[in-house]
C-alpha cells in the first residue's frame, strides 16, 4: 500500500507527504485493533455454532486438501462460505459502530428531518446492522444472509462495517484476507467451544465497539481426531488376532499410549511410526528402566553411586537412559533441561499405565446406538467409564490377557 501511495505521490501527483502520513496514521491505528477486535467476536461466535464451525473446517479442507496447508491469496478468495460467516460477525459487531461526517450540502431526511450543511452527523452502525426491517430476527447468526440472493434487494448501505463512499476503509480487503488467514490457522489445529456468548457479554461505548470483559472461549486441539485415529488402527490389530483363543493386551495398548501421546499432534508433538526401529527401542529402553528401578529398590545398597558402577543393571541402565534421552531432546526439539524432564515424565509415565475397556451401555446413551467417534465432549461425560478406569488404575497389575470377541 505504501508503495502505492509514494507512486501516486511521484508519478501521478494526486497526494503530498501530509496526505501519505495520515493514510499510513489511519492503516497503522485502525487496522490492527479492529481487525482484533473483529477476531474476538469471530471466534465466540463460531464457538457458539458448531454447525457453522463445522461447514467452515469443511471448506477450509475442500479448498487446501489437508486443512493445516498454508492457504495462498487465491486460496483465501475460494473460501465462500468462511467469508459470509465473517460478515455476519462484522453485521452483529461491527468494529467501528459509528462514523461521523460533516454535511457539504443542506439535507432533509426520508423521514423529513432538515439538516443544514455543515451539521456533523453521527451515523449508528451498529443500530443499521440490527435493523429488523432490513434484517429479519437480527440477533440470530446466519451466515446465509450474505448470500447472493439475499443481498441482491438489500441497499448497498444496508451494511458498513468498512462505512462507504469516498472516505470508506482503505484496508477492508486486506482486513477480510487477515481474518480468514487467522480463522483457517485457528480451525486448521483447533476446536472451539463457548464459554462467554452473545447474551453474557457486556458491550461497552469506545471508539471501536468492545467488551467490558474479555471474550473467552474454550481453545480445545484436535485430540479426539488423534484418539480415534489411534484407537481406530489397534482396533484393526485386534481384529486380525481375535481368533486366537488368548493374547497378551498389554503390548498393542502399550503401544497405543505411547503413539497417542508421541504423535506429531498431540501432547509430544513428534511422530512414531508402528514398529519402526525408534518406537521398538524407546519401549525396550522403558522396560529396561523399569526393570532397574526395581532392581535397585530391592538391592538397597546400589544407591551409592561407586557401589551401583559394579552392578550387572549399570551399564544396562546406561544404555537404556541414552535411548530415551535422545528420543526426549528430538521431542523436547531442543528446549530446556526442564521441559526435557516434564518429556521424560510424560512419556515415561503416560503411555504405560492407562488399561481401557469399553463400557457399552454408557457409550450408547452419549454416543447414541449408531456408531460413530466421541468427541471431547463425549469423552468427558462417560462418567461411569471414568470411575471404572480409576479403578483399574488402583488394582491393575501388568502383563494381562485377554480373548478378544468381535462385537457385531
Amino acid at each position: 500500500m505504501l508503495d502505492l501511495l509514494i507512486t501516486a505521490k511521484n508519478e501521478e501527483r494526486v497526494i503530498d507527504d501530509e496526505g501519505i502520513r495520515e493514510e499510513v496514521d489511519t492503516f497503522m491505528f485502525e487496522g490492527h485493533d479492529t481487525t482484533a477486535v473483529a477476531l474476538d467476536f469471530a471466534l465466540m461466535m463460531i464457538a457458539c455454532h458448531k454447525q457453522v464451525q463445522d461447514q467452515i473446517y469443511e471448506e477450509i479442507k475442500s479448498v487446501l486438501g489437508d486443512a493445516r496447508a498454508k492457504p495462498t491469496y487465491n486460496d483465501l478468495q475460494e473460501m465462500k462460505y468462511l467469508e459470509r460467516a465473517l460478515k455476519e460477525v462484522l453485521r452483529l459487531y461491527p468494529s467501528v459502530h459509528f462514523i461521523s461526517r460533516n454535511l457539504g450540502d443542506d439535507v432533509v431526511t426520508a423521514s423529513g428531518y432538515e439538516l443544514p450543511k455543515n451539521t456533523l452527523v453521527h451515523l449508528h452502525i451498529y443500530d443499521l446492522h440490527h435493523n429488523p426491517d432490513i434484517y429479519p430476527d437480527p440477533e440470530r447468526f446466519d451466515p446465509d444472509r450474505f448470500l447472493p440472493e439475499n443481498c441482491q434487494n438489500r441497499h448497498p448501505f444496508a451494511y458498513l462495517p468498512f462505512s462507504a463512499g469516498s472516505r470508506n476503509c482503505i484496508g477492508q480487503r486486506f482486513a477480510m484476507l487477515e481474518l480468514k488467514a487467522a480463522i483457517c490457522g485457528i480451525l486448521a489445529h483447533f476446536v472451539l467451544e463457548p464459554v462467554d456468548t452473545p447474551s453474557t457479554i457486556v458491550l461497552v461505548v469506545d471508539l471501536i465497539l468492545r467488551t467490558k470483559d474479555p471474550i473467552r472461549v474454550n481453545i480445545l486441539q484436535q485430540f479426539d481426531n488423534i484418539f480415534n485415529e489411534e484407537t481406530d488402527r489397534h482396533v484393526d490389530i485386534f481384529k486380525e488376532i481375535d481368533d486366537q483363543s488368548c493374547v497378551p493386551i498389554n503390548p498393542p495398548i502399550t503401544q497405543l499410549k505411547l503413539k497417542t501421546i508421541a504423535v506429531e499432534e498431540s501432547a509430544m508433538g513428534t511422530n512414531l511410526q508402528f514398529n519402526t526401529e525408534e518406537e521398538m527401542s524407546y519401549k525396550r529402553a522403558v522396560f529396561t528402566i523399569g526393570d532397574v528401578l526395581l532392581y535397585r529398590l530391592i538391592h538397597t545398597w546400589l544407591i551409592y553411586k561407586l557401589v551401583n558402577f559394579f552392578s550387572p543393571k549399570f551399564f544396562e541402565e546406561k544404555k537404556a537412559l541414552k535411548v530415551l534421552n535422545n528420543f526426549t531432546k528430538r521431542t523436547a526439539n531442543g528446549g530446556s533441561q526442564g521441559v526435557h524432564e516434564e518429556v521424560d515424565t510424560f512419556m515415561f509415565e503416560g503411555h504405560d499405565t492407562i488399561f481401557q475397556e469399553q463400557i457399552v451401555e454408557e457409550m450408547g446413551l452419549v454416543l447414541g446406538n449408531a456408531p460413530q467417534k466421541p468427541t471431547y465432549k463425549d469423552l468427558q461425560e462417560m462418567k461411569y467409564l471414568k470411575r471404572v478406569v480409576k479403578e483399574v488404575l488402583r488394582l491393575t497389575k501388568e502383563g494381562i490377557k485377554s480373548k478378544f470377541v468381535p462385537r457385531e
